[in-house]
């Protein structure tokens, strides 16, 4: 029993000994691993704004000024200087056609909601990705106005 508690004893204080290390960094790589095959943090992801505000009238006697933002993959797609310099996505005129059509199938009274400006992110999402070489993560509205 005498050896039990004297196993415990040196197994318990290595053990402390590793953590306290670690707690302080100092803890050798032969614990660790090499430095490389720590994780890297993934890049932040990269938002899009599509172009100039929109401003359409919708269904029922509305009207809506909204800017739309994509959430875009790793793998980032093509891009192509436009006319005032500014790099634009290879894609985007038909981006904006998808949400000028979308947004104008809608009622003004969906979009007062923000249920209903979710559904409208989400079915935006669906459309370009089925429409498009653009394979969007996310689509955010950060500012709507609707008359």
């Amino acid at each position: 029993m005498k050896s039990l508690l004297t196993l415990a004893a040196i197994f318990g204080a290595s053990f402390g000994g590793i953590w306290y290390l670690d707690q302080q960094g100092r803890l050798p790589e032969a614990y660790t691993g090499p430095a490389s095959a720590k994780a890297e943090e993934p890049p932040p992801p990269r938002w899009y704004s599509v172009g100039e505000p929109f401003a359409l009238t919708v269904r029922g006697d509305g009207s809506v000024r909204m800017t739309v933002a994509l959430q875009l993959p790793k793998k980032l797609p093509v891009f192509v200087e436009g006319e005032d310099g500014r790099e634009r996505l290879a894609q985007e005129p038909v981006i904006r056609e998808i949400v000028t059509e979308t947004v104008m199938a809608r009622s003004a009274r969906s979009l007062r909601t923000s249920s209903g400006r979710r559904r409208l992110e989400r079915l935006l999402r669906r459309r370009i990705r089925a429409h498009t070489d653009v394979r969007v993560r996310r689509v955010v509205i950060p500012d709507v106005t609707v008359r």
